[in-house]
């Protein structure tokens, strides 16, 4: 129990957590990582709504895809806000009110059907994925929102853009980092997975081919 109380917490440096949680203070790790590039870092409070979590991580990761569409969608940062926040209306966001993880389906469709119309693009959602899932889907070069219900980003939606393997020297096992902009933060944090002590209840939403 007290190794999960002690995982639900803010990750900035995945050593400094093992070192906490995990072996020995004095273990030596190899780290091995694997990233989605033109993943944007914007956060929450740079736009003027609140509850905004789940607008900014679509935002964030569609930045990969506005790379690859010829203009189709804002590399700019903040129009391609403007333009989600539209979508979001139309669900009900209010600039108060967050959106619920039970919209995220629809909310990833909408912006499917608006900005890649030439395309079979779809928004897809799934419940309590698998660390294979999460792997399988950076390797495949799709970044991801994940709504969290559980561990220190209770309630919120944060955009994953790449996972981080740990392997311990000394014991030979591997801890599996997941990387992600938190949208209250520009910089990278980390959410724990195998054999750290964490629990996560989750939804994975992606844009993938229809």
């Amino acid at each position: 129990m007290k190794l999960f109380k002690k995982s639900a917490k803010e990750i900035t440096n995945p050593i400094d957590y093992l070192h906490e949680n995990i072996g020995k203070a004095d273990d030596c790790y190899t780290v091995a990582l694997q990233k989605v590039p033109n993943v944007s870092n914007a956060i929450c409070r740079s736009f003027p709504d609140k509850n905004n979590c789940t607008l900014v991580a679509l935002c964030n990761i569609t930045q990969y895809y506005a790379s690859k569409t010829d203009g189709i969608i804002s590399m700019n940062v903040e129009e391609r806000y403007r333009s989600i926040r539209e979508l979001a209306k139309k669900l009900g966001y209010d600039g108060e009110h967050g959106l619920s993880v039970f919209k995220n389906r629809r909310f990833a469709n909408l912006f499917c059907k608006t900005f890649f119309k030439n395309r079979k693009i779809k928004g897809c959602c799934r419940y309590f994925i698998t660390r294979k899932r999460a792997i399988q889907t950076i390797e495949a070069n799709r970044p991801f929102l994940l709504s969290l219900a559980s561990g220190y980003y209770f309630d919120h939606t944060v955009a994953v853009f790449g996972y981080a393997n740990y392997t311990n020297h000394r014991t030979g096992k591997t801890y599996t980092f997941l990387m992600l902009y938190d949208s209250w933060h520009n910089t990278c944090r980390y959410l724990p997975w195998k054999n750290t002590g964490a629990f996560h209840i989750t939804c994975m939403t992606e844009l993938v081919d229809g």
